[in-house]
C-alpha cells in the first residue's frame, strides 16, 4: 500500500472553529484532499493560551522589529508565540512531513519551518 503524504494544516481550516471570531475556514481544497493524505493540524494562537473568541492579532513593525500584538490593545504575545515556534518546529524535524497548508497569517512560521520540511509532494498524482 502506498503511504499517504503527510500535511501540516492549519486547525482553522477545516479542523476547528479556532479562529480570533471563533470561526472556521471552509476549503474545497481540503476537503477535496483529505482521504489522499494524513493531516497533522495546529492552532499556534490557542496553543499560546489565547482564549477563542479573541481579539484579533497583527504583525506590526516596531523600531524594525516585528511584534505581534492584539490590534485593539496592542497587547504584545512576540515572545510567547516565538517560544512555541521554536518547540514546535523542532518537533517537526522528526515528522516526515511533505508540506503544509496554512493560513496566511502563519507565514512567519512557514519560513522558518521551510527549512526542515521536504519538498512539496504533487498532490496530483494522488488525485
Amino acid at each position: 500500500m502506498k503511504t499517504k503524504p503527510l500535511i501540516l494544516i492549519s486547525k482553522c481550516i477545516e479542523h476547528g472553529f479556532c479562529r480570533y471570531d471563533g470561526s472556521q475556514i471552509s476549503s474545497p481544497f481540503v476537503k477535496r484532499i483529505k482521504e489522499y493524505v494524513d493531516i497533522i493540524t495546529v492552532c499556534p494562537e490557542s496553543l499560546i493560551g489565547l482564549s477563542t473568541p479573541r481579539e484579533a492579532i497583527r504583525i506590526v513593525k516596531v523600531n524594525n522589529d516585528l511584534k505581534l500584538v492584539y490590534s485593539l490593545t496592542g497587547t504584545d504575545v512576540t515572545t510567547e508565540m516565538q517560544t512555541f515556534t521554536n518547540h514546535y518546529i523542532e518537533s517537526l524535524k522528526t515528522k516526515n512531513i511533505h508540506g503544509a497548508i496554512l493560513k496566511s497569517s502563519l507565514r512567519h512560521v512557514v519560513l522558518k519551518m521551510l527549512r526542515f520540511i521536504k519538498p512539496l509532494v504533487s498532490l496530483l498524482h494522488c488525485l
